[in-house]
């Protein structure tokens, strides 16, 4: 068993072409702990790690990782990575490794249970005039309907995403998170 084994953080080695390499035990576990499916052809060894990196955010990530390949530095990003109860802070570190090799360490910083009022999942409150929910990739709080920067926290709609759902980012999180 390898050093990279024993680390209590999710680690997970890509390439280039961002296929999966290597994951640690770490990552195994907080994924089934997460709701991913027991299908790992999405999010192990083989897989692409874009497939799972929600669209809104494929273009920063990209930039992240190339970044990292390209001046052969670590690159760090703080984000988001809340369950329906947990509120929790993430950090990962992006390390280049020989050749075209990335390792990705991602750190838990902060768990705590959510300090926001939980709303209740609403059709009505929470689809667009076209049917659609709007649910943030980052914070994954959901667009109240006629409230312009109104972004709720919906636990049932984290819990299992409801149908016809677009996913982008609230105006806070763009700002904070992803000024680029």
């Amino acid at each position: 068993m390898g050093t990279l084994d024993l680390e209590s953080s999710t680690v997970c080695a890509f390439r280039a072409d961002y296929r999966i390499a290597y994951v640690n035990p770490a990552w195994l576990a907080f994924g089934v702990a997460n709701g991913a499916s027991a299908d790992r052809s999405r999010w192990g060894l083989g897989a692409n790690v874009m497939d799972v990196t929600p669209a809104p955010l494929r273009a920063f990530y990209t930039q992240l990782y190339a970044r990292a390949l390209g001046e052969r530095l670590p690159q760090e990003h703080s984000y988001a990575c809340p369950s329906a109860t947990l509120e929790r802070r993430m950090r990962m570190r992006v390390l280049p490794c020989t050749g075209d090799l990335l390792v990705v360490v991602h750190a838990l910083l902060v768990q705590m249970e959510h300090d926001v009022e939980p709303r209740v999942a609403s059709e009505a409150a929470y689809r667009d005039q076209n049917g659609l929910a709007h649910q943030c990739s980052h914070c994954r709080r959901v667009q109240r309907f006629g409230e312009a920067g109104r972004w709720d926290w919906v636990p049932e709609f984290v819990t299992t995403i409801p149908r016809n759902t677009s996913h982008g980012l609230c105006e806070v999180c763009l700002a904070y998170h992803y000024p680029e």
